[in-house]
């Protein structure tokens, strides 16, 4: 019974092969893009899904008030932990953590990894799987470390690295422990090396008091215990040591971080990743949609092909719940041989896709997730594509189907249409937000910086090349291949010191302000081309300039009157310890690209407490060179430290990355489903062409030209799609005003955009149609005449 179907099923698709490849063509790309799609929504729905117990671990958060603002902050003083595991009973752990790149010395070789400093009880919070070593031990001493199985592999091949020892920033070190690579999608994924807690400490014991923030932290409460509850007793901890704070301390669950995350003091601000997960989930959704809805056109299209088949099975006794069965079954069937189709196809982009977002996502067909969703996604897909078609192809009165006239019956005609309106309605509400979206990333990207972040280059400062930095940067300018050098605390892209010490003539010590400070030498502005708009860069001589410090414009109008070169700030109410103003910069951008403006900012000429060398290149082709001499150069100053560098440029790029994502995602997907819906509509314009020829011929009989008959064959094409642009436009001009709304810097939406995209539309339709309304026209007209 079965091999008879699959026999009589493959008849139908070989009698219509054009049909039946693009039927399979455009499913294959609706399930590749939404099994493509559906991969990245898994990557982050199952984001530290290797921690046991993440629902009882929780990130500390610090919400500060700063006049009329609140700013939200992982940090925490370093006595959070004592407090919290001595006077909290709820709370079951606590560690502090602090992730920072270390210098690893092997023999004569150096390395840069990403290392953190943690407390003991880490690895078994976030359920480390141990390959030597012990998750409890490895942390308890202060010379001991754990590492990755990665950087194992990498030092010392197949050797046993457990008992091996390794310099650190210079510091030997015991390995303690070797934890198996983490999963991609785990919070700690990127850190390599794990130090103890203590070291951290003890190099910064100055920090330690409770009006300093310097740490990150993560609780664990107690089985039975709510967040709510710690959460209450929390409330009060920054008050109980200092009763004029108006801080909160509250833990936020490690389960939303990774998806929601964006906090407006202690609540849930909307936004993040969620926002992506859910925009690309229905677009996933919609994309299949379309290739479902292709399905039905063609297979409605085809009908009066399959109307003597089913009138004669009728007639033979068959029940319309058979015909429906076995149609539906034939849809199943296509679905899926799209799906093994998809499966190639997702085979062939998934590295391409990967590239792109910089994630390694891979389907697992032994997992049996990914095997039922597989599954699943053919069923679903071959039963919403089939469904309308066999309950209207079962509909056909028998004798009405033998003789031909099927067609006549029911509304097909009217859906065919309503489905290619709804088909090029959602086309146009994606090419419409392809533009958008570029415009808008365009818009942040090309924007003024306020410093030139071109052929610069930064390096972490040693306290060698620290000690020898005069002597180092004569040494480097001798190269003739660098501009300039000097030192700061932090890149423009992160510079996250800050706190709301400073007062000046004006100004209420109830009314406090978030100002970031960074800490340069005298070269720092030069270097980045940062402009000053009034008075002078710093000394060369930092003493000379002890109380000297530079502000930005909008700390400058900030300050009001006291904004201007020669004003005084001050460290508190005591007008004698005193800043003198010495410049004040235009405004730069910082920190967040899409800022409408910066925030208030201090330099101070303090180069002593920098940890970083910013590199000035000259213009010129040989980087690989350059970069070779510069490595030499900083060799010969402290041969303990590898040469880490990072160019300024990418490292703004990467700011984009989530914007640029964004963007491609959409001309991809938005892309593909424009051409599934250009292969529905190159099938039915075939049909219809098809189901003219006679008509086609004997216009041409009576004179008709090509150019009229292809009118004929595409307006009715044309009028449909204009009617999809009047439907979509008001869809995507709300969606896209939604969208740029989460931006502070944005474009707003213009009209030509809707002009462009209606063109674009109907150039589309004209192009697919038309290839086969040309075809038709040409046809020699007496042979159109015989082939009915």
């Amino acid at each position: 019974m079965f091999k008879r179907f699959l026999v009589t099923t493959w008849r139908n698709f070989k009698r219509s092969k054009v049909f039946s490849v693009l039927n399979i063509l455009g499913l294959a790309i609706g399930i590749a893009c939404a099994g493509i799609i559906l991969l990245w929504v898994e990557y982050y729905t199952t984001f530290n899904h290797t921690v046991k117990d993440r629902d009882r671990i929780f990130r500390m958060e610090n919400a500060q008030v700063y006049g009329k603002d609140t700013y939200t902050f992982p940090v925490t003083p370093f006595a959070i932990r004592d407090e919290l595991q001595n006077k909290y009973p709820g709370v079951e752990t606590v560690v502090r953590y602090s992730d920072n790149g270390v210098n690893v010395t092997l023999g004569d070789r150096n390395f840069a990894e990403q290392g953190a400093y943690t407390d003991p009880e880490f690895l078994q919070m976030f359920s480390y799987e141990m390959l030597a070593g012990s998750a409890a031990a490895a942390l308890n001493s202060p010379d001991g470390i754990a590492i990755s199985a990665k950087v194992a592999t990498a030092y010392f091949g197949s050797t046993e690295a457990l008992g091996k020892t390794l310099l650190i920033d210079q510091q030997p070190y015991q390995i303690k422990g070797v934890f198996k690579d983490p999963a991609d999608n785990m919070e700690f994924a990127s850190v390599n090396i794990l130090l103890p807690y203590s070291v951290y400490y003890n190099a910064h014991k100055d920090w330690d008091a409770w009006d300093t923030n310097t740490t990150g932290a993560w609780v664990k409460i107690k089985s039975g215990v709510t967040e709510g509850q710690v959460n209450q007793q929390l409330s009060g901890l920054a008050k109980s040591h200092n009763p004029d704070s108006k801080n909160t301390f509250f833990m936020y669950p490690m389960d939303r971080i990774a998806l929601h995350g964006n906090l407006s003091g202690t609540k849930e601000a909307p936004g993040g990743r969620i926002t992506m997960v859910k925009m690309f989930s229905l677009i996933a959704l919609i994309i299949l949609l379309i290739a479902c809805i292709n399905f039905m056109n063609l297979s409605t299209a085809r009908s009066e092909k399959r109307s003597r088949e089913i009138g004669l099975r009728k007639v033979l006794g068959s029940s319309r719940r058979q015909l429906v069965l076995r149609l539906l079954l034939e849809a199943v069937v296509m679905s899926f041989l799209a799906l093994l189709l998809a499966l190639l196809l997702i085979a062939v982009a998934l590295p391409l896709f990967n590239g792109l977002i910089g994630l390694h996502l891979h389907p697992d067909l032994f997992n049996p997730w990914h095997m039922a969703f597989l599954l699943g996604l053919g069923l679903v897909s071959g039963l919403i594509a089939g469904l309308y078609p066999a309950f209207y192809l079962s509909s056909f009165n028998p004798i009405a189907a033998l003789k031909g006239h099927s067609l006549k019956a029911g509304g097909a005609g009217w859906v065919r249409k309503v489905l290619v309106v709804l088909q090029f309605s959602v086309s146009a509400i994606i090419m419409v937000s392809i533009f958008v979206i570029y415009q808008q990333i365009r818009h942040m990207h090309d924007r003024d910086l306020g410093y030139n972040k071109n052929n610069v280059l930064y390096v972490s400062a040693s306290q060698k090349l620290m000690a020898s930095f005069p002597s180092l940067k004569a040494a480097v300018l001798q190269t003739g291949k660098v501009a300039d050098l000097s030192l700061g605390s932090n890149t423009p892209l992160a510079m996250y010191n800050n706190g709301s010490g400073l007062r000046w003539e004006g100004s209420s010590s109830e009314d406090k302000v978030l100002i970031t400070y960074v800490r340069t030498d005298d070269d720092y502005l030069k270097t980045l081309g940062i402009q000053l708009s009034s008075g002078r860069a710093f000394n060369q001589d930092p003493r000379a300039d002890s109380n000297a410090v530079i502000i930005n414009e909008s700390l400058a109008k900030l300050m009001g009157k006291s904004g201007h070169v020669g004003g005084q700030i001050y460290y508190s109410d005591d007008s004698s310890q005193y800043l003198r103003i010495v410049g004040i910069t235009r405004d730069f951008l910082y920190n967040n690209v899409a800022a409408s403006k910066p925030a208030p900012l201090v330099f101070f000429n303090a180069p002593e407490q920098a940890s970083m060398i910013f590199i000035r290149l000259k213009d010129g082709k040989d980087l690989s060179g350059t970069l070779a001499t510069l490595k030499s150069v900083f060799a010969g100053f402290d041969g303990s430290q590898a040469f880490d560098y990072h160019f300024m440029d990418q490292a703004f790029e990467n700011q984009f990355k989530q914007q640029r994502f964004t963007g491609a995602l959409a001309v991809i997907f938005g892309g593909l489903a424009i051409i599934i819906s250009c292969l529905g509509l190159f099938g039915l314009s075939a049909f219809m062409a098809e189901q003219r020829t006679r008509e086609i011929g004997i216009r041409k009989v009576l004179g008709a030209s090509v150019g009229s008959v292809v009118k004929m064959l595409t307006r009715d094409f044309i009028l449909m799609v204009l009617l999809s642009c009047v439907i979509a436009f008001p869809v995507a001009y709300y969606l896209m005003n939604h969208y740029l709304m989460d931006f502070d810097y944005r474009i707003s939406v213009q009209w030509y955009v809707f002009l462009v995209t209606a063109i674009l539309m109907l150039m589309i339709a004209f192009i697919t149609v038309s290839s086969q309304a040309f075809k038709a026209g040409r046809l020699n007209p007496v042979r159109a005449i015989k082939s009915e």
